[in-house]
């Protein structure tokens, strides 16, 4: 009796077995096979990422990262340190957040240290302190992982002008472990995304500059990353050129995480939800175009009078103001010293004095300051 229960409990056994492993092959894609799957890692800020697998001779990977919480940080940078030296820091205490759906610009002049901030980001140079998190893995110790979750596009894009764009995208994706049953479906999906899908099978070194900047977004995109870390991706193109490659970035930030660098002032006002203002190495402002407006110093304001008078002379001896610019038929723009104390209280003086001198108030407005004047005062530039 002892053995005939023995034997049934083994036969129960090796069913169950079978069972699960039918059931695991089956959700793994492969029937029999067992899944290839890496347990999540702990939830940061409520963002949570698993990473799936397929096992077959490509090697394990593509990643399908599976998120929640799309609202908070797919790119999380703490406290970020990078020396070159040891004694002088190219990156200093930088911190800031990234989430799925935005675009954040990383704004500052040449040498402010947006390169170097952008490749620790993407895995290419290691930190010398702080921490950087991407899509919920720690970059110090799940650097596959992290690593597998950003799509990097160079400001000099390395390609192989030998090859043609499809087989370099082929080459790319078998490089970053795209399973090879799904290799050329994620190539043709990123050729379209990218809009180089008309030069597939031109060879790289006869493509223009706009075309190569592209096929460098679409090697970005080729492993469907959910963040994209982009250096100056307009960097010597044409207007047009430029203008098209907005257009992308602005399409690529409905679906992804995009950080994307740059120095030039008009590329953040036409692609960006927010801007992160970095010079000398350390974040100086962040926030959206308008709150960073605000960040600067009333310029002045903006009057819309009746009557005949002089309204330069009416306020010739008024203490704040510098100029007076007569820019309409009724409209004069009024310039403050740059020393100004209190530019609101200035501005209903001279409502005031505009009104007692016998001139009819049709309009007064705040001059908005302009991206570039705000970029002059945070970073020590001098505006043109």
């Amino acid at each position: 009796m002892f053995a005939l229960a023995l034997a049934v409990a083994v036969a129960v056994a090796l069913a169950v077995a079978v069972a699960v492993a039918v059931v695991l092959g089956t959700c793994a894609g492969t029937p029999g096979a067992p899944p290839a799957v890496l347990a999540s890692p702990a939830p940061l800020d409520g963002v949570h990422a698993a990473r799936a697998s397929s096992a077959d001779n490509s090697g394990p990977l593509l990643r399908a990262f599976v998120l929640q919480g799309e609202t908070k940080a797919m790119i999380t940078v703490e406290g970020l340190y990078k020396s070159y030296s040891g004694s002088s820091f190219a990156v200093r205490d930088v911190s800031f957040r990234v989430k799925k759906g935005e675009i954040v610009g990383f704004l500052g002049p040449n040498g402010a240290g947006k390169s170097t901030t952008l490749r620790v980001v993407a895995g290419f140079l290691g930190a010398t302190a702080g921490r950087v998190t991407l899509a919920g893995h720690d970059l110090a110790d799940a650097s596959t992982e992290a690593r597998a979750a950003v799509g990097y596009m160079p400001e000099s894009v390395p390609l192989y002008p030998e090859m043609r764009v499809r087989e370099y995208l082929a080459f790319r994706a078998e490089l970053k472990r795209v399973p090879r049953k799904k290799r050329r479906e994620a190539v043709d999906v990123a050729m379209r995304r990218a809009r180089v899908h008309g030069v597939a099978d031109k060879v790289i070194a006869h493509l223009s500059k706009g075309y190569r900047q592209r096929v460098g977004l679409a090697d970005a995109l080729v492993a469907d990353p959910p963040i994209l870390v982009l250096d100056e991706p307009t960097s010597g193109l044409d207007p047009n050129q430029i203008r098209e490659v907005r257009a992308l970035v602005r399409e690529l930030g409905k679906e992804h995480a995009v950080l994307v660098s740059t120095h030039i002032l008009p590329e953040v006002e036409a692609t960006c939800d927010r801007a992160l203002v970095i010079s000398k190495g350390s974040l100086v402002a962040e926030g959206t175009i308008e709150e960073l407006r605000k960040l600067s110093r009333s310029r002045g304001v903006r009057v819309a009078v009746s009557g005949s008078g002089d309204v330069a002379r009416a306020l010739a001896t008024h203490a704040d103001v510098e100029q007076v610019t007569r820019v309409g038929k009724m409209t004069h723009l009024i310039t403050w010293h740059a020393d100004i104390a209190d530019a609101d209280r200035a501005a209903e003086e001279v409502a005031r004095t505009l009104i007692s001198s016998g001139f009819g108030l049709r309009e007064l407005s705040p001059v908005k300051a302009s991206l570039e004047q705000v970029f002059a005062e945070l970073t020590g530039e001098t505006a043109a």
